[in-house]
């Protein structure tokens, strides 16, 4: 009896009407309640009613081996409701752990996922204690001698909610801003915000009443805005558009349609500058959006698209509306500090935290992993040849068919990735392509791991062959050593590129292909003067009648 004896009780739990109204409750609130009335309410409500059914989930895969083994079905209840302790612990606390579990998420579900490190829904863990109350208590009551179809919906109905993630939201624009009185007003308006069409793109309106750092969650309606904010808003905006320091008029800012700030100190006689996105940056911001670094967001929008000065306890600052990054904050120290609105979110500059990085170096590089790969495994091809070539020329030994039988494959994997590099660069890293790209990055780093059998095998026909087949070894080893250093050396200017060490893409780029060629020039020279060594003994003979090279011939 105990051998069935979980599942059927995880069954039970999962058709009881406790916990399919926690089932609803989530499909509600991640799909209805988070678009409609978003709040902290809606964020909680989700683990709440996640964390209550999901141990009964995990029980019921967790019996159908443990029941066969005998295992109490109390000893794999406390297993289920452990391990779904540690899970939401980990990925509620540990950013590595949040985001390998994101990741894993992102491509089962093949969309991008996205879940809050936020420590204070540990809250979300009292669920457990009534979930293991129920379970006790249906675990005390004897099963039903056949299980009712309802608990097997129940059961589909669960492991649907677990991964039926809510989408993410639709990308906004920030494009408005209104100062008025103490308070900053900003204009949210569609992705595909256009100046000429202003007064009808405006769809939300939110307020901040610390001079931008933070904003009202729940947008205002008309009319609850003052009658000047309001009127404001009705205008329209035409390009350039200038604002200068009611305090300092000498002082002034403007937007003209490029993505950068410009400033003037003499009431705009002259312009510089003042802000833009650092140098080397934006290609960092458009792949980390492109490859999935960057979760729920599309695409790169920077604006700007409106100025506004900002007067708080004697401090003005500078406010600048920039798309879909939210809006950026000149304070009088001179510092640009940018900040969200809504779903508007600045994208980072460089990899400034664990989970970006592990996101970056795993998703975003992989391009770059393949490429150094495939760079080690051709130097490694160009110095066995080297070698080869000079062994054999000078010891005439000829390996027939093998060499070809080993060298085919080769060629052919070194194509493969050559082809596969290529299509891969070509394709353009937009969202609807990463699915291709992702096919394509995959085979340049396998079809490298095919490679390194032939060159083992040449090697060891060529070593066996030489009179001197320690020297020869050695050249095998220096060829290995060059291409096993190339991948460390070569990737190593991208990962410095992310961390914003190396401001230009291209500089990094630069320096990984100069670095293969250092190496190609110092191993060359080292496999040049151990495959000499090999062969020295049949120089000095002299002679083309040594035993070894007659038995070659033979």
């Amino acid at each position: 009896m105990n051998q069935s004896r979980a599942f059927a009780t995880s069954l039970r739990a999962l058709g009881h009407p406790v916990t399919l109204a926690a089932i609803s409750l989530l499909l509600l609130n991640d799909h209805v309640l988070k678009a409609t009335v978003p709040s902290v309410l809606t964020g909680k409500l989700s683990d709440l009613a996640g964390l209550f059914f999901f141990p009964f989930l995990l029980a019921a895969l967790l019996s159908l081996p443990l029941d066969r083994l005998r295992v109490r079905p109390r000893h794999t209840a406390a297993l289920a409701f452990g391990v779904t302790l540690a899970w939401f612990v980990l990925i509620k606390t540990v950013p590595p752990a949040n985001a390998l579990m994101v990741d894993a998420l992102s491509h089962v579900l093949g969309a991008p996922a996205q879940i809050v490190l936020d420590p204070t829904d540990l809250l979300a863990l009292l669920a457990l204690v009534p979930a293991w109350l129920l379970w006790v208590q249906l675990e005390r009551t004897p099963p039903p001698r056949r299980l009712r179809p309802a608990d097997l919906l129940a059961l589909g109905l669960a492991a649907l909610a677990t991964v039926a993630t809510p989408p993410c939201p639709s990308p906004v624009c920030i494009a408005r801003l209104v100062v008025f009185e103490q308070s900053v007003y900003v204009g949210v308006a569609p992705y595909n915000f256009n100046y000429d069409r202003y007064d009808t793109t405006i769809s939300a309106i939110l307020r901040s009443d610390d001079g931008g750092r933070t904003w009202t969650y729940n947008p205002l309606k008309p009319a609850d805005l003052p009658t000047e904010v309001a009127r404001q808003f009705e205008q329209s905006i035409r390009l350039p558009l200038v604002v200068c320091d009611p305090e300092n008029p000498q002082t002034c800012y403007r937007i003209t349609g490029a993505e950068q700030v410009d400033g003037s100190t003499d009431g705009g006689q002259t312009w510089q500058v003042a802000w833009q996105v650092p140098q080397g940056r934006r290609k960092f911001m458009e792949l980390a959006i492109a490859r999935g670094a960057v979760q729920c967001k599309q695409s790169l929008d920077i604006g700007p698209y409106d100025l506004a000065f900002h007067s708080q306890n004697g401090t003005t600052t500078l406010l600048v509306a920039s798309g879909n990054e939210g809006i950026v904050v000149r304070t009088p120290d001179g510092t640009w500090q940018r900040y969200a609105v809504s779903f508007a979110y600045p994208t980072p500059y460089k990899i400034e935290d664990w989970r970006l990085g592990y996101s970056f170096l795993l998703e975003l590089l992989l391009y770059e992993i393949g490429c150094s790969l495939g760079m080690a495994v051709l130097i490694w091809l160009a110095l066995c040849i080297l070698g080869w070539s000079i062994i054999l020329s000078r010891m005439h030994i000829s390996l027939g068919r093998s060499l070809r039988w080993v060298l085919a494959p080769i060629l052919l994997a070194v194509g493969l990735w050559v082809l596969s590099s290529l299509l891969v660069y070509m394709f353009d890293p937009s969202p609807e392509n990463n699915k291709r790209v992702d096919v394509l990055v995959t085979l340049v780093l396998l079809i490298p791991a095919l490679v390194p059998v032939g060159p083992v095998i040449i090697w060891h026909r060529v070593a066996s062959k030489s009179s001197r087949s320690r020297p020869a070894r050695r050249a095998a080893l220096a060829c290995f050593l060059a291409a096993a250093g190339i991948f460390p050396l070569a990737w190593l200017p991208f990962p410095l590129w992310a961390l914003g060490l190396i401001p230009v893409y291209e500089m990094a780029l630069a320096l990984s292909v100069l670095i293969g060629i250092v190496v190609l020039v110092c191993g060359a020279y080292a496999v040049r003067r151990l495959s000499r060594r090999a062969v020295a003994p049949v120089e000095a003979n002299g002679s083309d009648d040594s035993p070894q090279q007659t038995g070659a011939q033979t």
